[in-house]
């Protein structure tokens, strides 16, 4: 049976009758000042209540969390998180998380008792509002300090296995001294939930068109949203006006349209343009991306350290003219490898991302063969009609020609001056 949230707002103005847990039966709801009724904060699959506990030497704020939804296997999920947060012990994660305490016997509505989440209150805003209030009050470089954290927690998360499964603005909360915390941990993966999927896939404008239709589950579904909002942060610190060109309520500057129609939407054409170099770079990436596997996509961190995506100039034709055995002329099967495996050694190729720990890193993406687009623009060495010779530039082509042209205009000039007796 799923509770109204009318129906939970009655029971919790009575703490001392509707909680089991003792402390919470001494406490005291926020009121709505407006309307008399619990201060309350709804989403897809609960309402948070705000219940503040003040024994006279200390105070206690809890954000209550009533489901509204049944969701399969609740219980268990979140016993198992519990456990498995408490073997990992790690500082630099527990930073970003909020402790919490499932109770299956939570509070009572009507005369049933019904399951809650008790979560320490974060005193702050969600991530959205944030950014908002920098851009208005041009404090720009506090996204420095969220995109630093960012990068540390996608960090953390990796390290330890863990996926959100629903990264978006009103599931990070920025406190009051400027720390991100993480919230609502109904989607999250761990090891022990690997065989124990959700019944959510996250926030539409912030995950893989992929993810959203076949509901993809593993430690590395975080990494799309990740990049998004990372991109996002970075793009509106060195452009704070596509902020206010593209920012709503629903969403910090991509929606899901952006995805399906990868590079087809404003805001590519917009990030494109930017004055800084990565925002460029990861663009590129996330376009791509978009088109890709969602099982295949590098960690947010790994994402950072790939060379720009090449684009057409310079010795671009390099890596996309083929000899028509798919293979670049003057390269080798095995020199290719080798230089694939060997990244740090050639830091401008077009090598695989390092393998992070635990997760699923994809190779950038591979070049287009033009002979496999039924086009005839594959090179075939040794043949001289027209075409470009293996081993040889364009330029270099040039020069040879050049120089013949030379040799036989002088040898023409030389012969006419014979004739008439000038040597």
């Amino acid at each position: 049976m799923v509770v109204a949230i009318h129906e939970y707002a009655l029971a919790i103005q009575d703490p001392a009758h509707c909680f089991q847990h003792r402390r919470l039966q001494k406490g005291k709801t926020y009121m709505d000042d407006g309307w008399g009724l619990p201060q309350s904060w709804s989403g897809n699959f609960a309402v948070v209540f705000r219940v503040y506990v003040d024994t006279g030497k200390k105070r206690y704020d809890y954000a209550v969390r009533c489901f509204t939804r049944a969701v399969q296997n609740q219980g268990l999920r979140y016993e198992r998180l519990h456990e498995y947060l408490r073997r990992l012990r790690r500082k630099g994660l527990a930073k970003y998380l909020v402790e919490f305490e499932y109770l299956s016997d939570g509070i009572l509505v009507n005369g049933t008792w019904y399951p809650i989440l008790i979560m320490k209150w974060v005193q702050g805003c969600t991530l959205d509002i944030a950014i908002s209030q920098a851009v208005e009050e041009d404090e720009l470089n506090q996204l420095d300090n969220w995109i630093k954290q960012w990068e540390d927690l996608m960090e953390h998360l990796s390290d330890a296995e863990i996926a959100h499964g629903d990264l978006q603005h009103g599931n990070i909360m920025i406190d009051q001294k400027g720390q991100l915390r993480l919230v609502d941990y109904d989607g999250i993966y761990i090891p022990d939930l690997a065989g124990y999927p959700p019944d959510e896939v996250g926030h539409a404008n912030y995950q893989h068109p992929e993810r959203i239709s076949n509901g993809y589950y593993a430690a590395n579904m975080d990494f799309f949203s990740a990049l998004v909002i990372y991109l996002s942060l970075r793009a509106v610190r060195y452009d704070p006006a596509i902020w206010h060109d593209f920012h709503n309520d629903d969403m910090l500057i991509f929606e899901r349209r952006d995805f399906e129609n990868p590079g087809a939407t404003a805001i590519w054409r917009r990030l494109l343009q930017s004055n800084d170099r990565q925002v460029r770079n990861l663009t590129e990436w996330l376009r791509e991306y978009c088109k890709r596997s969602v099982k295949e996509l590098p960690m947010p961190n790994e994402i950072l350290k790939l060379p720009p995506r090449p684009r057409p100039g310079d010795a671009w034709w390099k890596d996309h003219i083929s000899d028509g055995n798919g293979q670049t002329p003057g390269a080798t099967k095995g020199s290719r490898k080798r230089a694939a495996r060997k990244t740090s050694e050639h830091p401008s190729g077009t090598a695989p991302a390092p393998q992070g720990t635990s997760t699923v890193v994809a190779a950038p993406p591979t070049h287009a063969n033009p002979s496999q687009l039924g086009t005839s623009t594959s090179i075939t060495p040794g043949i001289d009609s027209g075409t470009q010779h293996a081993g040889q530039t364009p330029d270099q082509q040039e020069s040879s020609s050049g120089s013949l042209a030379w040799a036989i205009t002088g040898i023409i000039i030389y012969g006419i001056a014979k004739l008439l007796g000038l040597f």
